[in-house]
C-alpha cells in the first residue's frame, strides 16, 4: 500500500466508478453464508438436513429420546447453529476499526482501486480470481479467501455501466442474478 493524493483520487472519480462502501454486520454474514453454502457445500449441507428430517420421521415412533434429540440436532446444525455461529463471528469482524472506517473503491478499465485509511491498493482485472453476484450484492473475488463486497445498497446509476464492466473483465459466476437483483 502507497499514501495517496487527493488530486489521484479526484482524477479517478471523475474517469471511472467511484462507490464508497461501509459494510455491516448483515454484509458480512451474509457473505459468510454465501461462502458456507455454495458449491459442493452448499449441496451436502442442504442433502444432511433433509436426510435427518426424513431419519427423524421415520422412526420417530420406534426411536429412543436421545436418538430423536440427536436427529433435531442434526437438523438444526446447518439450518439454525451454523447461520447463527457465522452472525456472532460477522458480528464480531463488524467491530473491527477498518470495517467501520469502510472503503472507497473506483473502477475503470484497467481494474480497481482500493482507498482505505490514507492508502491504496492497485488491482488489475487479470488479478480477479472471479466475480459473483447474488441478490444483495457483489462479490469480487481476488483469491478463494479475499473478496470484495459491494453491498446493493451502493449502486446507483452506474448500475449497468459497472455490471457489464465486470462481466467483460472477470470470470463470472452467477451473474444472473445480478440482472435481476440490481435492475
Amino acid at each position: 500500500m502507497h499514501n495517496i493524493t487527493k488530486d489521484k483520487e479526484n482524477k479517478d472519480k471523475k474517469d471511472g466508478i467511484s462507490l464508497d462502501i461501509k459494510l455491516n454486520v448483515n454484509d458480512i454474514w451474509l457473505f459468510s453464508m454465501y461462502n458456507a453454502n455454495r458449491g459442493m457445500l452448499g449441496i451436502f449441507n442442504l442433502s444432511f438436513t433433509l436426510a435427518a428430517i426424513y431419519m427423524l420421521m421415520i422412526n420417530i415412533s420406534s426411536s429412543d429420546i436421545p436418538m430423536k434429540l440427536l436427529f433435531v440436532f442434526f437438523i438444526l446444525l446447518f439450518s439454525v447453529i451454523q447461520p447463527a455461529m457465522l452472525y456472532l463471528k460477522a458480528f464480531k469482524q463488524a467491530k473491527n476499526n477498518h470495517i467501520k472506517d469502510g472503503f472507497k473503491i473506483i473502477f475503470d478499465e484497467s481494474g480497481f482501486e482500493v482507498f482505505q485509511s490514507g492508502q491504496s491498493l492497485k488491482f488489475e482485472w487479470n488479478m480477479v480470481y472471479k466475480s459473483a453476484a447474488t441478490n444483495t450484492m457483489i462479490i469480487i473475488f481476488l483469491n478463494n479467501i479475499r473478496a470484495y463486497l459491494i453491498p446493493k445498497r451502493y449502486l446507483n446509476k452506474d448500475n449497468y455501466r459497472l455490471k457489464e464492466l465486470i462481466k467483460s473483465k472477470t470470470r463470472v459466476s452467477f451473474f444472473t442474478r445480478f440482472t435481476n437483483g440490481f435492475k
